[in-house]
C-alpha cells in the first residue's frame, strides 16, 4: 500500500531544494570578461628578477548594482612573485589607460595620459565596480610581478554582487618570463617602442 506522507516528503524535500536554489546561494554572474580566447604572453627578461606591469586583462558589471572585488589571485604562479594587482575604472569620460607591458614596477616610460591613469588605479581587493553598460565601460587590472623564468595566471577575480552572492570569472591570459623573449606577443610593435625591452626610464 502506498504511504501519501511519502509523497508529501518528497515533494516537500523538492520545494526545499528549490528555495534553496533561490535564496542568495546561487554564484553570481553580474561580472563578465572582455574576450575569452586563451593567450599566452611572453615577457623578455634581463635575467634579473626585475619588476614588470602589465595591464591586458578587464571585466565588464552586467548588472544593475554595484561588486565588489573579493579577491585578485595570480593562479598558478611557478616562480613568480607577484608584487601588486590594482583596479583601474573606464568610462567614456576617462582618457584610455591600457598599459600593455612595460618594464618597471612602477612602470618606467609610461606616456602623460597612461601616467595619470596609473595614479587613479586602486587596489583590486575591496575595489567597487559599478554597473557599466556602455561600450567604453569596464575595469581593467594592472599586475605588478617579478620573475627571471617563470609563469603563472590566468588572473582570477571573485567578488561579491550587490544581491549579496558571491561569484567569479577568470580571464584567459597566461603571463611567461624568460630572457629569450622577442617581445609579449608574436609580431609585437609596443606602444610606439617595445617598453620592457627598451628599459627606457622617466
Amino acid at each position: 500500500m502506498r504511504r501519501p506522507w511519502a509523497a508529501f516528503v518528497v515533494c516537500a524535500s523538492l520545494l526545499v531544494t528549490a528555495a534553496c536554489a533561490d535564496d542568495g546561494t546561487r554564484s553570481s554572474s553580474a561580472l563578465r570578461t572582455l574576450g575569452d580566447d586563451p593567450a599566452t604572453m611572453c615577457s623578455p627578461t634581463s635575467g634579473t628578477a626585475s619588476g614588470m606591469t602589465v595591464s591586458i586583462e578587464g571585466v565588464r558589471n552586467r548588472s544593475e548594482k554595484p561588486v565588489t572585488v573579493v579577491k585578485a589571485e595570480l593562479t598558478n604562479a611557478v616562480q613568480v612573485r607577484v608584487l601588486g594587482i590594482s583596479a583601474l575604472g573606464q568610462d567614456s569620460t576617462t582618457p584610455f589607460g591600457g598599459f600593455g607591458s612595460w618594464s618597471g614596477y612602477p612602470p618606467r616610460g609610461l606616456p602623460t595620459e597612461w601616467r595619470a591613469a596609473w595614479k587613479r588605479r586602486e587596489p583590486a581587493e575591496g575595489a567597487v565596480i559599478p554597473p557599466q553598460h556602455g561600450r567604453d565601460e569596464y575595469t581593467g587590472f594592472v599586475i605588478g610581478y617579478a620573475a627571471v623564468r617563470g609563469s603563472a595566471g590566468p588572473l582570477r577575480i571573485t567578488y561579491k554582487d550587490g544581491d549579496g552572492r558571491q561569484g567569479s570569472v577568470e580571464m584567459s591570459t597566461i603571463l611567461t618570463t624568460s630572457p629569450h623573449c622577442r617581445g609579449p606577443f608574436p609580431g609585437y610593435q609596443g606602444f610606439g617602442r617595445t617598453p620592457i625591452e627598451s628599459g627606457a626610464s622617466e
